[in-house]
This record gives C-alpha cells, structure tokens and sequence, in this order.
C-alpha cells in the first residue's frame, strides 16, 4: 500500500480523474441512465407485486433539462464531486474512485437479487442508512446537513417517510415491513433521479468515519465498507477490530474493497486512473503493514 494518503489530499479532481470519468461516461446509450439488474428485493410495486422494470433515472443538467446519454452524465458528475469534496473537505477523486468502485456510475443502480440488500444509486446506501445520514441528519458534527428541500426530495411519495421503520425491510413488525417494501422502489427511484444527493450522502457518511480514522483514506473506506463501528486511526487497527468479531472472509472483502479503490487512483498499469503515484506491495494482514494514505 502506498504512503500515507490524507483523506484532504487534494480539493479538485486529477486531470486523469476527470478523464477517467469521461472514459466511462464516452459509451454509447444511456446504459447509466437506464437498466435493469433484475428483480428488485424486498419491494412492492402497490399491488402485493414484486418489481422487476426498465428503470431510467430523470437526471437534470444545470439549466433543468433531462440528460438522455451517458456522455451528459461526465460534466454533472465531475461537478458534483468536486462540489461535495469542498463542501466536507474530502478528496473528490477519492470520492469519485469509490462510487465507481459501488456502482461504476450507473446512477440507477442496485444489487442482484442474491445479495439481498436494499442498496442503491451511485453510492449504493441501503434504505436504513440513506434513513440516518440524509433524511434523519444525525451525525450533528458533520456539515452541511441535508436541508429540509433536499429531504423532501428523496422522500417524496414516501409512506411514514419520517419513521426509522419505513426504512428496514427486515422488521420483525409485519405491517412495518410492508410499507418498508412499497417505499423501497420509491426510494430507488428518487436517488436515481438526483445523483447528486447520492453523493452529498456518501460524502457526509465518509467525514464522519474520516474523523474517527485519523482522515486516513485506507481506514476510512475500510470501514464505511465493513462498518462505522471499526473505526481506528490506523488501517491495522481497524482490521483488529474486525478481527475480533468478523471471519477472515469478511474482514478481506473489506481489505479487497480498498485494495480495488486505490487501483482507480493509482494504478498506472490501467489505461486510465486518477494519476495517484501508488505503490500496491502491501499485505493487509502483514505485522509490518505501511499506513496507506489520508483521504
């Protein structure tokens, strides 16, 4: 892993950040815009229905129009980051790297139905935790909050949008549950048509880990992957952590999460990365682990 990467590093995005995100934006189509991945766990289109659609995302450029390709997509996203990087004084391209590494921009995006799991959009929250960071706000140390327009956004058309319960697919409370699965496939929907609260989320929930990490940028991804409960100033310690109640398999798919991440910004064996100069000898279970960078 590479030297000590500040979480703070840098305030805009790399050249080869930007064109990284060119490059895959630059496909024909609106295959960011638009898919489907199957049926839509733990959902209910009104009727007692599973959903399983075409979805397509409403995605507004700054003069309000509608984007209908993938190259529309590149300019909003680059502004994006770069405008959430400053608001919570992140790095974008580390922001950037890792939504690409959750949903390789496709803004409608959301897992198979063998993952059970509720995460969608380019940062892939699940419903509960896009709940706590955006539409609860807690985490009162971290700013900017979510405003009550930008609320009323993502939860329009919600049931009980202000209930923690409306949120978890999995409550014991059967009558909780469904109107968790009814809102699951509304939720979906307003993420995908506004990108960028995706990312004012992801950038809001990665500050707070960051201040608990030490900004290092290895630690803080680590554990938004595994957990916020992991939370150290060093990337052993937060490993140790994991250790001490999750097996080997979990604890490396989180190791593996980073690993990939640091790749998109550093690995100039790609043909295109965000120009990071990063050294990828590490072993995440080494005694002599290197701190790798701050975010």
């Amino acid at each position: 892993m590479p030297e000590k990467i500040n979480i703070e590093k840098l305030t805009r995005l790399t050249e080869q950040g930007k064109n990284f995100i060119r490059n895959v934006c630059s496909k024909t189509g609106n295959s960011l815009l638009s898919g489907n991945d199957g049926i839509l766990v733990y959902s209910d289109d009104g009727n007692g229905n599973i959903v399983n659609k075409l979805w397509t995302a409403n995605v507004k450029n700054d003069k309000g129009e509608i984007i209908s390709k993938n190259s529309e997509l590149a300019p909003l996203l680059i502004n994006w980051y770069e405008e959430y990087g400053r608001a919570y004084d992140l790095d974008p391209n580390i922001l950037a790297a890792q939504a690409y590494a959750e949903s390789a921009y496709k803004v409608w995006a959301y897992p198979p139905q063998k993952l059970k799991s509720t995460a969608m959009g380019l940062s892939q929250f699940i419903m509960s935790t896009l709940y706590d960071v955006a539409i609860r706000n807690i985490y009162r140390n971290v700013q900017p909050f979510f405003s009550k327009t930008e609320i009323a956004i993502l939860t329009k058309g919600l049931t009980a949008e202000k209930l923690a319960s409306s949120y978890v697919v999995g409550s014991s409370n059967r009558g909780t549950n469904e109107i968790a699965r009814k809102n699951h496939p509304i939720l979906l929907q307003n993420v995908m048509d506004n990108p960028n609260l995706a990312i004012k989320a992801q950038a809001r929930y990665m500050k707070y880990i960051s201040n608990k990490c030490n900004k290092l940028a290895s630690t803080t991804l680590f554990c938004y992957n595994r957990g916020s409960g992991l939370t150290s100033d060093t990337y052993t310690g937060a490993i140790t952590n994991a250790i001490n109640y999750a097996n080997e398999d979990y604890i490396k798919e989180g190791v593996n999460y980073v690993d990939r991440i640091f790749k998109f910004l550093g690995d100039n064996s790609r043909k295109y990365s965000f120009g990071f100069n990063l050294d990828f000898t590490f072993d995440a279970f080494a005694t002599n682990v290197i701190e790798s960078e701050n975010i």
